[in-house]
């Protein structure tokens, strides 16, 4: 594909892939501005408990697998005693994944195998727009990563956590 870009416009091969990559990446840093994604998800879930803009819920689940038989394999035992990967899951209020990140060993915690991630980078670049996940209290509250009040002492602060409880719950199905 190169070639033909680089004979129709008259250019050597390293141009044209260069061209391609620039004029690529800037129409990834403007997608969220001019690409508006359909609301039906956000509607879904808005329905189940009337928590508005929320893209989808997210959360790790443990994958049974055989004891790895190696130096590592301890990495592998979860919490709970069994070996596993830890698989990060983003779904929609369907249960339809949208995201899913399965390379990490069972004793890796939630919070890490998102820092790692790359939905973590595409939520600091504003890819999510002015919509957020629900995450569990195992993840860090982030402007596009919303988590319960671990001590909601007011109303709206109770009304927050069981719509924000009652939304994610999704994930737990």
């Amino acid at each position: 594909m190169l070639v033909s870009v680089a004979d129709f416009i008259g250019v050597s091969i390293a141009s044209a892939s260069r061209i391609v990559s620039d004029v690529s990446r800037a129409l990834a840093r403007l997608y969220p501005d001019f690409v508006k994604l359909q609301n039906h998800t956000q509607q879904e879930f808005y329905n189940i408990a009337g928590f508005p803009r929320v893209h989808g819920a997210i959360d790790g689940t443990h994958i049974l697998i055989q004891s790895p038989n190696s130096n590592i394999g301890e990495e592998f035992r979860n919490r709970k005693g069994f070996f596993s990967i830890n698989v990060q899951v983003v779904c929609n209020a369907s249960l339809v994944f949208q995201n899913v990140v399965a390379r990490w060993p069972g004793s890796t915690h939630d919070a890490t195998i998102f820092n790692h991630s790359d939905l973590k980078n595409d939520c600091e670049q504003g890819v999510l727009g002015n919509r957020w996940l629900l995450g569990d209290s195992g993840y860090p509250c982030k402007p596009y990563l919303l988590t319960p009040l671990l001590n909601p002492r007011t109303p709206s602060e109770q009304r927050y956590n069981e719509a924000h409880i009652k939304t994610r719950n999704t994930i737990e199905r």
